[in-house]
């Protein structure tokens, strides 16, 4: 009997030991359920019938400020938006889009930038043909935003194209594709301090073309105004006074047209469409010379 009691404490002895040098738990891994000493501890580890979850640290998109979104505060391409944008010297972010198209996806940035710094517009494609009539031989700059067709008017050809414009619509800035918020900020920022400076030029130009016409006469001083106007600027008040002396002077050139023509001087008529190259007056002076021809 003591025999046996003594084989059984040495046995237990032996089983006691063991468990003290063994791991304390083997875990499963996520695959099969078999022991696994790598896998995850405790409350990690993935029971059967268990779906494996991702932690996260507490972060969600929406804390994100770059996290994509299409909330752009949209205004409607009309005369009461570029009215508002004038009043309030706001710049306009043209967006061009074909009919139909997924509504364009913009980060937190270009979302709150459409809210408090420029007038968004989404510009939907058109099928206008204009009348030949329309596109009269002209130096004037155009309201691109009056145009029936501002594709056309801003030289558009793709869908998702964006142009950043001043707040008359002359334009500074063309994206083929939708740029960051912050790089389109910056672009807006930077547009009063252009303004300024073409305003500024502009006025000395205006200055030297008053000044031109004292010592030089009127054709001389047209061509400084046509200068002017090379760059297509339109709305500011520089621009405006530019155009009522543009005006001025086309009317002292229909007049010596009407003389000439009065005349039955054939030579004044060339002569006056070569100096007045590229005005209403040019256009005048050559169907007059046509009109003499036959």
């Amino acid at each position: 009997m003591k025999n046996a009691i003594g084989a059984f404490a040495a046995a237990a002895t032996l089983v006691i030991g063991a468990a003290a040098f063994a791991p304390a738990a083997l875990a499963q891994c996520d695959s099969c359920g078999c022991p696994s000493s790598n896998g995850p501890k405790g409350a990690d580890r993935i029971q059967p019938g268990q779906k494996k979850v991702k932690r996260t640290t507490g972060a969600t998109t929406g804390g994100n400020s770059s996290a994509p979104t299409s909330m752009v505060q949209w205004n409607t391409a009309g005369s009461a938006t570029w009215s508002t944008a004038q009043s309030e010297e706001r710049p306009i972010v043209l967006y061009f889009s074909e009919w139909g198209s997924p509504e364009p996806v913009f980060d937190a940035a270009m979302v709150e930038l459409s809210k408090k710094n420029a007038l968004f517009v989404k510009v939907h494609s058109v099928d206008i043909e204009l009348d030949p009539t329309e596109e009269a031989i002209s130096a004037l700059p155009k309201d691109k935003l009056s145009a029936d067709n501002l594709w056309k008017a801003y030289g558009v050809d793709k869908a998702g194209t964006m142009v950043l414009c001043d707040w008359f619509g002359n334009d500074f800035e063309t994206y083929k594709a939708i740029p960051a918020g912050k790089t389109l900020l910056g672009d807006v920022e930077d547009v009063s301090s252009d303004v300024e400076e073409i305003i500024e030029d502009l006025t000395k130009d205006l200055e030297r073309a008053k000044e031109t016409r004292e010592k030089k006469g009127d054709v001389k001083a047209l061509e400084r105004v046509v200068d002017m106007f090379e760059d297509g600027h339109y709305g500011y008040a520089v621009v405006s006074e530019a155009i009522d002396l543009y005006n001025e002077l086309i009317e002292a050139g229909r007049a010596k047209l009407e003389a000439a023509k009065d005349a039955g001087d054939e030579k004044a008529i060339k002569d006056l469409a070569k100096d007045y190259k590229g005005t209403e007056v040019e256009a005048a002076a050559v169907k007059a010379g046509e009109k003499a021809d036959k």
